[in-house]
């Protein structure tokens, strides 16, 4: 053969294997292209979504976030809750806060907007999870399969569907990004571009939630159990992540984060229990049931809360199945570490990132959520899937197996995500959904009767208006028997009351609202129109003097003393009351319209159009 020959069969050799490979990448890069295609299907009904739930805590109703980019620089010296509380609390998370405000200020302060970014930044946690995986060298199918249980999984449809729920996605979109640039980081001795990326992926994960502070763990857990890396370079390599820490909690340190959380029994039931001691039967009882849900994610719902979920002691049978399954999960995994590193990473995973939420520390804002295992689930799917990969080889079976299972997995969670992403469409259907979904929970049976309420307010029918309350009523009593010390629910009630014109039992309802809390004064506020209704004003009067000892700025306060004042013919003290609500609140007419009726009606100014104006001109 000559050498011509030879020449030009070696290079149609090279142009087959280039083929070859522009082939493979090409099917791959539509492989991945799967991701963002589940995301579309499940999710894009969300854009044409309400505000849910407490998405107005962060986006209408938070005055840093409705100044736009002009916000920004109050939103990171603040409190989470400031911006609407006009409070501080304990919380910082600026970065959900800052997102808001930013593409609400480019594209529109609308939910549609705020919605369409979940979805984009859903994505970029999706694509970014399973290039992770494929970095830490899963194979290509298996790191697929993984992205997509997790990419499809309903337990996220709260966290994508929810606006405020923005903070889980951030911080897991911090952690891969920390996580990446940590194995991408191949020096040990000097500082890389990919030390810097490492260091900001986990102050993105710190200043959108709490939970970033367990993320510190992971990388070292991975580098030490998967690449067998020494515990000298280890902690070389997280130098960075210490060192955001400390910078993180500087920061706090300069934050007035002096609020009190008002955590009561009724968000988190473990309250009840006499002690911390006591709550961890109750805690692992939770965890259990954590792991259900991701195998079994049925019966989903928006709210745990007081009292769905029943305390357990360490004699009930909840928590010694718990416990059996959570110490067989560690052992068995701990045990075939080194067939499968990845079970065990995957296990750790999940309970290191859930420790923060898991009430075991300390008392979270909630009993139970299925939003806190936005982040922690991907380490149970990593498990999962990864042995039965490794068991699937172990006994010479056809890898196709797990491909049929998974992809019959993905077709079921895809359904579920698709009707149970539905549910918030708006707080209607929210409300429905939790009345099934958690029957015993007071809040829910409390939303549930607001629900009705306001649907019987919009109503002009008086049959079916009246059929409504009804219908609220029933169930705001359904949640005291639940609760009996619940304020709100006795407030609502008298309200529902106040519609059928049953007088008696719309002040009891007050009262009994106030005796639970001697804080909560908008009862009082509500009492106090009864008797302004019914013209006993030095009553009101009585009652909205004491309100305002518990609250002295209160605009509500202060416009219906100005009523009652001048009931009771005492009009100096109702120009000063009126003057007081427009001081507190300058947006309101109402102070404004009743000055000027005190002065032409009860004081006969003469020269009234003039003073009229020099009033408005003078309070405006």
């Amino acid at each position: 053969m000559s050498s011509k020959s030879k020449t030009s069969i070696k290079q149609e050799k090279a142009t087959l294997v280039k083929t070859s490979q522009t082939s493979d990448f090409s099917i791959k890069k539509l492989y991945v292209l799967l991701i963002p295609i589940f995301i579309f299907i499940i999710y894009s009904q969300t854009s044409k979504f309400d505000y849910t739930g407490d998405d107005i805590l962060v986006t209408t109703g938070n005055s840093y976030v409705q100044k736009g980019f002009l916000g920004i620089s109050d939103i990171f010296s603040h409190s989470y809750m400031h911006g609407y509380t006009n409070e501080n609390d304990p919380i910082y998370r600026p970065l959900p806060l800052a997102s808001y405000a930013i593409e609400g200020s480019i594209f529109g302060y609308k939910s549609s907007t705020h919605h369409n970014f979940n979805i984009l930044f859903y994505i970029f946690c999706c694509m970014a999870f399973y290039y992770f995986l494929r970095l830490l060298k899963f194979q290509e199918t298996s790191a697929l399969l993984i992205a997509l249980i997790f990419t499809c999984h309903p337990i996220h449809t709260e966290v994508v569907a929810n606006i405020k729920s923005r903070d889980e996605i951030l911080a897991f979109l911090g952690l891969m990004i920390m996580l990446i640039s940590y194995f991408k980081n191949d020096s040990t001795s000097r500082v890389t571009k990919w030390t810097i990326f490492s260091a900001i992926g986990f102050m993105i994960a710190l200043l959108s939630k709490e939970i970033g502070v367990s993320f510190i763990v992971l990388a070292p857990l991975i580098d030490y159990f998967y690449n067998k890396e020494s515990l000298k370079n280890i902690l070389y390599k997280s130098i960075p992540f210490f060192i955001c820490i400390i910078v993180y909690f500087s920061l706090r340190s300069f934050i007035d984060l002096s609020g009190t959380e008002k955590l009561t029994l009724l968000e988190n039931s473990m309250l009840e229990a006499p002690n911390q001691f006591a709550r961890i039967p109750t805690a692992f009882y939770i965890l259990f049931k954590y792991i259900l849900l991701i195998l079994f994610p049925v019966s989903l719902s928006y709210d745990y809360s007081y009292n769905q979920i029943p305390l357990q002691s360490f004699g009930s049978f909840g928590f010694i199945i718990a416990l059996m399954i959570i110490i067989l999960m560690l052992l068995i995994s701990f045990i075939y570490r080194n067939k499968n590193s990845w079970a065990l990473i995957g296990v750790l995973w999940f309970f290191i990132t859930i420790s923060i939420v898991s009430n075991i520390l300390f008392l979270t804002g909630a009993t139970m959520a299925e939003r806190f295992l936005f982040t922690p689930i991907a380490g149970i799917i990593i498990a999962l899937i990864s042995t039965l990969d490794s068991s699937l080889i172990a006994f010479n079976h056809n890898k196709n197996i797990l491909i049929v299972l998974s992809t019959l997995f993905l077709i079921l969670f895809t359904y579920q995500s698709y009707s149970r992403t539905k549910v918030w469409k708006n707080d209607k259907s929210l409300f429905q959904s939790g009345i099934k979904s958690a029957p015993n929970s007071a809040r829910t049976n409390m939303f549930y009767g607001k629900q009705f309420y306001n649907d019987a307010k919009k109503n002009e029918n008086p049959i079916l208006k009246n059929s409504l309350i009804d219908s609220s009523i029933l169930y705001y009593n359904k949640a005291i028997s639940i609760y009996p010390k619940f304020t709100t629910a006795y407030h609502f009630l008298g309200w529902a009351y106040r519609e059928k014109n049953l007088i008696q039992e719309e002040r009891n309802a007050y009262i009994n609202s106030f005796k639970q809390d001697s804080t909560y004064y908008p009862a009082l506020i509500s009492q106090s129109i009864i008797e302004l209704k019914a013209n006993n004003f030095i009553e009101a009067i009585k009652i909205l003097e004491y309100a305002k000892k518990i609250a002295p700025q209160s605009y509500d306060i202060e416009y219906n003393l100005g009523l009652a004042y001048r009931g009771n013919k005492q009009i100096p003290e109702a120009v000063q009351s009126n003057q007081n609500a427009h001081a507190i609140n300058n947006k309101r007419e109402e102070p404004i319209s009743q000055l000027i009726k005190i002065y032409r009606d009860d004081l006969n100014k003469i020269d009234s159009a003039l003073y009229y104006n020099e009033l408005i001109k003078k309070l405006k």
